[in-house]
């Protein structure tokens, strides 16, 4: 630690000499603060003029350089005492790892004897767990349970086992009953799983004949389906074939008397139209008579007043009836 007596001065504290460690031991700078207060807290600040406010500017500048005066030598102290305690920190090191290493060397015999303790006895409680492995899973076969049976029955736990002997003894014991349970269960499992195939494959043998008797029956009323299809559309057809053959005959009969009739129909209208034929030439032939007569009657005058004969008159109506003589027509 840093003893020696180093001058503190500054414009607002009086010289002195003193050791580092002192002046900031606990309450150490509280008589220099307190002095420093003093001056500053005599001082009557006058803000008049320039030179007055420099003198407080002065005061206030003074005890910044007091407070860096005393922080220096506190920060100087500080840095001592941290270089003389990493130096007392490398010796502590030192100190530590050789005694740790001598601890370790006088103790090594036994540590060597516990890890090898803690080996052996891991080793016997991970066989312990590996006893276990034995187990079978939900749902192994009966055959693979009494394979795994047969192995556990064999695995030694004689004195190899050390204290671990009767844990050994038990959990086999425990495993190979547990395995003996998985088995018995197992086995009823699986003939209940066998008579259930068994019943399984009765219902679907009556399935099968279920649905061969029935695509037989539905065979069998397809093709009396078909067969009664069959018979009824060649009985339609037969009947239509009659219905036809008598709609053939009856028009065949309309068509013979509507021909009867027709004829008929014909012959009377020839016959009216000849009646009227000849009605109309006798009638035109009286007409035409008449107008002969007219004429011949008209000529007769002529006849009486002795100009010319009868015949002679009647060859000129013949003629003027006939057009043989021009200019001259006669309008019925």
């Amino acid at each position: 630690m840093k003893t020696e007596l180093v001058q503190i001065k500054s414009d607002l504290i009086e010289a002195r000499e003193l050791s580092p460690f002192d002046l900031f031991k606990t309450g150490g700078t509280k008589a220099i603060v307190d002095e420093i207060e003093r001056i500053a807290n005599d001082f009557e600040p006058d803000l008049s003029n320039g030179v007055r406010r420099k003198e407080v500017a002065s005061i206030a500048a003074k005890v910044a350089s007091s407070k860096t005066l005393l922080d220096k030598v506190g920060k100087e102290l500080v840095a001592d005492i941290k270089k003389q305690s990493s130096a007392i920190d490398a010796e502590r090191k030192y100190m530590r790892d050789r005694l740790d290493s001598i601890k370790e060397k006088v103790r090594k015999p036994l540590t060597d004897w516990e890890e090898a303790e803690e080996q052996r006895k891991a080793d016997h409680i991970k066989a312990l767990s590996d006893i276990g492995l034995f187990s079978c899973e939900y749902g192994s076969s009966s055959v693979e349970i009494r394979g795994k049976i047969k192995e556990l029955e064999a695995f030694d736990v004689g004195e190899r086992w050390e204290e671990f002997q009767d844990d050994a003894e038990t959990t086999k014991s425990n495993v190979l009953a547990s395995l003996k349970d998985n088995l018995a269960k197992a086995e009823e499992s699986e003939r209940q799983q066998a008579e259930i195939e068994r019943l399984r494959k009765i219902e679907e043998e009556h399935k099968a004949n279920a649905a061969k008797q029935k695509a037989a029956e539905e065979k069998e009323a397809q093709a009396k389906r078909e067969k009664e299809a069959a018979e009824k559309a060649k009985k339609e057809a037969e009947e239509k074939a009659e219905r036809e053959k008598a709609e053939a005959l009856a028009k065949a009969e309309a068509d013979k008397l509507k021909a009867v009739e027709d004829e008929r129909a014909r012959i009377e209208a020839e016959k009216l139209k000849e009646q009227k034929d000849a009605e109309k030439r006798e009638a035109n032939k009286k007409h035409k008579a008449k107008i002969h007569n007219d004429i011949l009657a008209a000529l007769q005058k002529n006849v009486d007043q002795g100009v010319m004969g009868e015949d002679l008159l009647k060859g000129l109506v013949v003629a003027m009836a006939k057009g043989e003589i021009p200019h001259v027509t006669i309008n019925y």
